[in-house]
Parts: structure tokens; C-alpha cells; sequence
């Protein structure tokens, strides 16, 4: 009865023989729960429970363990269970069975909370690349459209504007447009034209 997690005794048959303090609280709803087939009075069944590790320790005689989902109504029990069966032997013979069962329900939880996280993180991760990706590539374009700006400016405008000056036989005010127009190009382009162009 000093042990927190739940105890039975229980026959070969599955008839519960001894609980312990633990066990009837959480099955304090029943009124009684010795004397009853195991299954019946925990999971309100009328068959064994298929998988059971108290019966694959019946029929090897060896201890076996599982975690079992524990749906009763009414009960705190409701949720995750370890449920380990050890063989009680006489003189050889197994004679019955010890049900250690630990409410691992806020453990289960945890681990698909942090398992529902890192799934999240993964996801966050992944979009992040593609995001990455997306700003790197958006960056390249923006340096390529900025180089063919630079390029056509120095390569085709700008040399047929100093061929205009050059032409100008003199005249103050067609000097003074050719100026204005170059001023206006600067004005325009001046982002483009901070780096190196070919």
C-alpha cells in the first residue's frame, strides 16, 4: 500500500485476488473490484483485452510489459497506463500474477506535445530554407537587373550624350539641355550605379 502506482493480484484465471490502497482509489466508482475478472472491473470489458500482458505472462511465465490506453468513464485512471505483469510461482507451479500499473497519462502527453513541437520546429525549418532560397534568389535578380542598368547606361547613354556635347557647335543652351538631361540620368539611375559595371 506505500507504493503510489497501482497493484492487483490477481489468479490465472484473471480474477482479481488483492488490490492495493492506489487501485481503489482510482476505481473508488466500483463497488467492488476483488473477485471480479480483471478486465471487467478496469476496462469495463467482457473478453480479455487483446494484447494483454498479464495473459502473455500467463502463458509464457515470464514477465511481460506494455502501455495500454485506459478509457474508463468516472475514473482519474482514464489515460495512459504501464502495465507490467510478473508470475507469481508456488513450488513451480504459477499459481498467479502481480499487475504493477503506472498512470503514465502526463508522460504520453508530454511526449506528443514535444513530438507535435519538433514536428512544428521541422516545418518552421523547412519553410524558412525555402524562404531563405526565395530572398537569395529575388537578390540575384535584383543584382542583375542593377549590372544591366549599369552596363546600358555606361555602354549606350552616357556615350551618346558626351558625343551630343561634342557636337554642340557652341551654343550655350543646347550645352546647357545636354547638361540638364545628364543631371536628370544621374538623378534616375544613381542607386545602379554605385558598383562596378563591365
Amino acid at each position: 500500500n506505500s507504493i503510489e502506482d497501482g497493484i492487483s493480484v490477481l489468479y490465472t484465471d484473471l480474477n482479481v485476488l488483492r488490490v492495493n490502497f492506489t487501485m481503489k482509489k482510482w476505481y473508488a466508482h466500483l463497488p467492488q473490484i476483488a473477485g471480479a475478472k480483471c478486465y471487467a472491473v478496469y476496462h469495463d470489458r467482457s473478453e480479455p483485452c487483446a494484447g494483454c500482458p498479464i495473459i502473455k505472462a500467463i502463458e509464457s511465465g515470464t514477465a511481460h510489459r506494455d502501455i495500454v490506453a485506459d478509457n474508463m468513464k468516472e475514473t482519474r485512471a482514464s489515460g495512459w497506463h504501464e502495465l507490467q505483469g510478473f508470475p507469481i510461482f508456488d513450488n513451480g507451479q504459477l499459481v498467479g500474477i502481480v499487475e504493477y500499473v503506472k498512470d503514465i497519462t502526463c508522460e504520453v502527453d508530454l511526449y506528443s506535445k514535444i513530438s507535435a513541437i519538433e514536428r512544428d520546429m521541422g516545418h518552421i525549418k523547412s519553410q524558412n530554407e525555402l524562404l531563405k532560397t526565395y530572398i537569395e534568389q529575388k537578390e540575384s535578380e535584383k543584382r542583375e537587373v542593377e549590372d544591366t542598368i549599369r552596363r546600358n547606361v555606361k555602354r549606350y547613354i552616357k556615350p551618346v550624350l558626351q558625343q551630343m556635347r561634342d557636337s554642340l557647335t557652341g551654343s550655350p543652351a543646347d550645352a546647357g539641355m545636354v547638361d540638364f538631361l545628364d543631371s536628370l540620368l544621374e538623378n534616375i539611375v544613381s542607386p545602379y550605379l554605385s558598383g562596378p559595371a563591365d
